[in-house]
């Protein structure tokens, strides 16, 4: 028999902090981008990808140099295991930091940045939940539309007072988020052997004295790909 679902709670009960990104200008924030490594990056409303999503990417973050606004941007970075959330929803987009660790990333304007009470609730689970078509559904139904009424948009108190499940951390942990990071970990291994038997393929051409171009490569990845989803 399924666990039967408590009465729902407000997001506003186990929020412990909420604030927009830094809301820069066109201007302000082409000014700020750079190619050199300055200890810092930006978080903009197109790297927070559209659809579930198990952890924030920061691989290909752009950099950022505060000392061009010539103020501090602390406020503005992004803390471990915060959720992210687009503030307008085209559509809206939900991540989580994860384990960033010293990473300095600053969140565009566009972009709540939510702390949760972690004695209350799991920040994995309600980012996976919030995910969910419920989720989503509940921030649109939570939302206000623009004067034209093609976009909506939320703002921090319709967040505070959206109703998210009640349930106890044993159903948050063993419910969803365990099976999830388990299925993480597997795609990340299935990722692994796939390059290593590409490689193994390579050398083979190689023994051969047969050259492989990037596009040859890319077919023999989805080749190999195929044949794994068959078996």
């Amino acid at each position: 028999m399924a666990n039967k679902r408590n009465k729902d709670i407000t997001f506003g009960s186990v929020i412990t902090g909420i604030s927009r990104g830094i809301q820069l200008s066109a201007e302000q924030l082409e000014n700020c981008l750079t190619i050199e490594d300055t200890g810092y990056r930006y978080l903009a409303l197109a790297d927070i990808k559209n659809g579930f999503s198990f952890e924030l990417d920061t691989t290909n973050l752009q950099h950022f140099d505060p000392k061009r606004l010539g103020k501090s941007v602390e406020q503005f970075c992004v803390q471990p295991d915060m959720i992210l959330l687009t503030k307008n929803d085209t559509p809206y987009k939900v991540d989580i930091a994860g384990n960033i660790g010293n990473k300095k990333i600053v969140v565009g304007g566009n972009i709540y940045m939510i702390s949760v009470d972690k004695s209350k609730v799991i920040p994995r689970w309600l980012c996976y939940w919030l995910q969910s078509s419920e989720g989503i559904q509940r921030l649109r139904d939570g939302s206000s539309s623009t004067n034209n009424g093609k976009m909506k948009w939320i703002s921090i108190k319709q967040i505070e007072s959206l109703l998210i499940p009640n349930i106890s951390f044993r159903q948050q942990a063993d419910g969803l988020v365990r099976k999830i990071l388990d299925f993480d970990r597997w795609l990340k291994n299935l990722s692994k052997d796939l390059q290593r038997n590409i490689r193994e393929i390579y050398s083979i051409f190689d023994a051969l004295g047969i050259t492989v171009s990037d596009e040859q490569g890319s077919d023999i990845e989805q080749t190999a790909l195929f044949s794994s989803e068959d078996d």
